[in-house]
């Protein structure tokens, strides 16, 4: 790695200007390590696909900011900016290897900020079950890394075991705002919540 500072971006990505990096590097300040910034999808909301994937997201923001609030240790998505001195050789059978990166830097030392002012725009999948194996990967990457470096994201599908009242927090807070805005779509909302049980099942098999 030649530079100071390494931008990871997913393939699924779209940057929103070309102020994006600086965007992200202007957060290193000292002893920060990881910059992640707030992925916004361009899906439209009017199709069960599109819906889930803006929730997913919307989830993973107020995640975020709960994890700040409780002091856990936070992770990226789609897009994040890790300093040379942070970043380190990722194993090749890792399966979320931002995941992997983003949490070896915390254990390390270094801070992580969440840009969240910083926008990135994904395209999310359409097609259920294609977010169906999506999530099921993305699972079994959690749980790889628990067995790998002994700790796993501080996510929703780890903190319901761990922290549910965070979780139960962070599902309330976005059907409160869904429903002040007339968005909420209570049939869909449910269905994610059952692809995201389907999903815990898939990743063990």
């Amino acid at each position: 790695m030649s530079g100071e500072i390494l931008v990871l971006l997913s393939g699924a990505i779209r940057l929103p200007d070309s102020r994006f990096v600086d965007a992200l590097a202007s957060h290193f300040t000292d002893g920060v390590g990881v910059v992640g910034c707030r992925p916004v999808p361009i899906n439209k909301v009017d199709t069960k696909g599109g819906y889930i994937g803006h929730l997913m997201w919307n989830l993973h923001d107020r995640t975020l900011e709960a994890q700040i609030q409780n002091g856990l240790r936070m992770q990226a998505g789609e897009a994040f900016a890790i300093s040379r001195q942070a970043a380190e050789y990722v194993p090749l059978n890792v399966i979320n290897d931002d995941a992997y990166l983003v949490l070896r830097a915390q254990l390390k030392g270094h801070k992580f900020v969440y840009a969240r002012e910083t926008t990135i725009l994904n395209r999310t999948p359409e097609n259920l079950p294609d977010v169906l194996l999506q999530r099921a990967r993305i699972i079994r990457g959690h749980r790889q890394l628990k067995e790998m470096i002994g700790i796993s994201p501080s996510v929703l599908d780890t903190l319901v075991f761990k922290r549910p009242l965070i979780v139960a927090k962070v599902l309330v807070q976005e059907t409160q705002n869904q429903l002040k805005a007339g968005k909420l779509r209570v049939t869909w909302f449910f269905d994610l919540v059952v692809l995201e049980l389907t999903a815990h099942l898939l990743s063990r098999i």
